[in-house]
């Protein structure tokens, strides 16, 4: 897997209503770095999904992303102690380390200096717990985003950076011109703070897309 080029995704479904069928359907389009439904890590019920989830990716060569209770505001509800704690007992006891597990989500979007800090935090925390897994987090948005990666990097290690950008498909006035030039900002960002990019092509909240025209 870590030869190919990451094609991920957005997946809101909770667990419960997110099937072996859905997630082919994500795999079968060319993801091949799917994101867990939501799941409560609490739920006996979910935990066995996800477990199935997790064998049945790892039967396909793939790994996932996880979508749990270890995000930024899990971060700030917890604080430190509790937050690496059972971030550590969760990894180890209840998924017993599974080989499908490429890191955890961290979160979405921070948009100012609290929530930034936060994000670093949490991504520093993950690696120093499991230093190989991939913590996964959306743009940072800050004026000074190479900086702040290529500083994070240094002081965490590796970690996965994307930017989400539907327009290209979505039928509210974007277009594909807005599509690329926000890839190649991101996308250039992350390698200029030596970070492997991974693209996210699909979310499962936006239902209005624009059908592809044959050539």
């Amino acid at each position: 897997m870590e030869n190919k080029f990451l094609f991920f995704s957005w997946v809101y479904h909770d667990i419960k209503e997110y099937d072996r069928d859905m997630l082919d359907t994500y795999l079968e389009s060319g993801i091949n770095l799917p994101m867990s439904p939501m799941f409560n890590r609490n739920d006996p019920d979910d935990i066995a999904k996800l477990k199935e989830m997790l064998d049945y990716v790892h039967s396909r060569g793939l790994k996932m992303i996880l979508s749990s209770g270890f995000s930024t505001g899990d971060y700030r509800r917890m604080g430190e102690e509790l937050y690496c704690s059972e971030f550590k007992k969760f990894y180890d006891e209840t998924l017993e380390r599974h080989p499908a597990v490429y890191g955890f989500l961290v979160g979405d979007e921070p948009g100012d200096a609290y929530w930034l800090e936060l994000t670093r935090k949490v991504i520093i925390s993950m690696k120093r717990i499991h230093h190989e897994l991939n913590p996964y987090t959306e743009d940072f948005g800050g004026k000074t985003l190479v900086e702040w990666l290529t500083d994070l990097k240094a002081e965490a290690g590796d970690f996965l950076h994307t930017y989400d950008q539907y327009s290209q498909v979505i039928n509210d006035g974007g277009g594909t011109s807005i599509y690329f030039n926000e890839c190649i900002k991101n996308a250039g960002a992350s390698e200029a703070a030596g970070i492997t990019p991974i693209a996210c092509l699909i979310c499962s909240a936006h239902w209005g897309f624009r059908p592809v025209q044959p050539l």
